[in-house]
């Protein structure tokens, strides 16, 4: 019925409403007998941003914004009345007024807020906290700026795209002292990349600060810009990493400060963005450059707490491509720390499991790590203590593994593992690893080990089930 009522209205007028779904069960579930109407509001409120308007409407009065045929705002809004159409003039004035107040005091922020400069903005931010125990908003920034200077280098951003990136790391939470969001505080980000461009900010830097935050949910929006998407996991990782300090872990389903959705928002960007680096290489870095943890076994305990902690949400990506239960459990358990790979590996295995030959293979590859896995680094191998052809054989064949390892895809690394099965079953028939001779056998353990640092580095393999 609601619907049916506000497409009349809408062809009546030769207007647009777009249709908002949550909008429209919340209004569903507020009446019993809906009457749909339409009221106007003066056009100088027009002058406002149109987010501002519409969050007004929305968010505050349950009210539908209405456009023209070309996406513009018009001065009119739909409204839901519980009952019929009696007295329905009335109803619509006492609409109108609330919402001309509403409008009233946004505009009154909108013109206050043009009056305090940049500079005002994130003086004000020195006072305004973060965390007790982390510090204020100001202080967050400039960890933001330095991690997202090293994470630009990481993802190879450009000269120009640099400079954009530190004036946006400098600036891009100075829009939270502002009257607008204090009034609406789900405009942050979108008021400041309003705010910014007024005052004289470039479009790069503008949109990065209203993409910081995106996305605001696992599925969500992801920025659009290397720079926002850059910007935005920075934000993120630093939320982690100072919780993390603080000993603010999330437990079962307590997680106060989000940094599940933080990290699976990371994650996302990641992703999206086919970003290839050592996961852990860039939190140790961080930990050091940016946070000072310099005590060898702290620093070991938080990059790996963080770590282990990324993989809950890295699961959460595995279970939406539909991987098996056994094949995550193996990447997540793989010593490959470079997210893309992790989803990439899992991705591979999946679709080979049910290859005719997978049970053979990943039983080969199980015996390998299985008598090896214990064995120490370095793995030195004298190639003068070989004795039989399929020892020879193996070594060989470890070590043309290891020359196309570094530049080889997942596909290819599986292929290669494959064709080692021979190899290892020759190997395996013909040698006794733990012989008497002690130089014998560690040099066959560190042989079997070799290929192993390999074999884990896709999956361990001991965690798929194979019939």
């Amino acid at each position: 019925m609601i619907l049916q009522q506000i497409q009349k209205i809408e062809k009546e007028n030769n207007w647009h409403v777009p249709m908002d779904d949550d909008l429209l069960e919340e209004v569903n579930s507020l009446v019993e007998y809906p009457t749909a109407f339409y009221g106007d509001f003066d056009e100088k409120y027009l002058a406002l941003p149109d987010e501002v308007l519409i969050t007004s409407m929305k968010e505050h009065q349950r009210y539908f914004e209405v456009q023209d045929k070309n996406g513009s705002l018009l001065p009119h809004f739909i409204s839901v009345r519980n009952g019929n159409e009696a007295f329905i003039d009335q109803v619509k004035k006492g609409n109108q007024k609330v919402l001309t107040a509403r409008l009233d005091d946004a505009i009154f922020f909108f013109e206050e807020d043009q009056k305090m400069s940049m500079e005002d903005s994130l003086a004000k931010l020195k006072n305004v906290s973060f965390h007790a125990k982390i510090g204020s908003l100001a202080q967050k920034m400039e960890q933001v700026t330095q991690l997202s200077e090293l994470l630009a280098t990481k993802v190879g951003m450009d000269t120009e795209a640099l400079h954009h990136l530190d004036r946006a790391a400098h600036i891009y939470k100075f829009d939270l002292v502002s009257n607008m969001v204090s009034e609406f505080p789900e405009l942050q980000g979108v008021i400041g990349e309003k705010y910014a461009l007024l005052q004289g900010e470039s479009k790069e830097v503008a949109t990065a600060i209203r993409e910081h935050y995106l996305p605001l949910s696992s599925e969500g929006v992801l920025p659009q810009t290397v720079i926002g998407a850059v910007l935005a996991a920075a934000d993120k990782l630093d939320s982690i990493i100072s919780f993390f300090i603080q000993e603010m872990i999330p437990t079962g389903s307590n997680d106060p400060y989000a940094l599940r959705r933080q990290m699976i928002g990371l994650i996302q960007i990641i992703e999206s963005y086919n970003w290839t680096f050592s996961f852990k290489g860039l939190l140790n870095e961080l930990l050091q450059s940016v946070y000072s943890i310099k005590e060898p076994a702290h620093l070991e305990q938080l990059t790996n707490q963080i770590f282990e902690f990324s993989k809950g949400r890295i699961q959460q990506k595995l279970n939406k491509y539909k991987i098996a239960y056994d094949v995550q459990e193996a990447v997540l358990q793989a010593s490959e720390d470079d997210v893309n790979v992790i989803l990439s590996n899992a991705l591979t295995l999946q679709q080979h499991h049910s290859d005719v030959d997978f049970k053979a293979v990943m039983e080969s590859l199980a015996r390998v790590v299985n008598i090896s896995n214990k064995v120490q680094v370095p793995f030195e191998v004298d190639s003068t203590l070989l004795e039989t052809t399929s020892e020879k054989n193996l070594h060989v064949q470890i070590n043309h593994l290891k020359a196309i390892w570094g530049n080889a895809t997942s596909h290819d690394k599986y292929a290669a593992l494959k064709d080692m099965v021979p190899y290892i079953t020759a190997y395996f028939d013909e040698n006794m690893v733990m012989v008497e001779d002690q130089a014998i056998k560690e040099n066959r353990l560190n042989t079997l080990a070799s290929l192993n640092e390999k074999i884990i580095n896709l999956a361990d393999v001991r965690k798929i089930l194979t019939k």
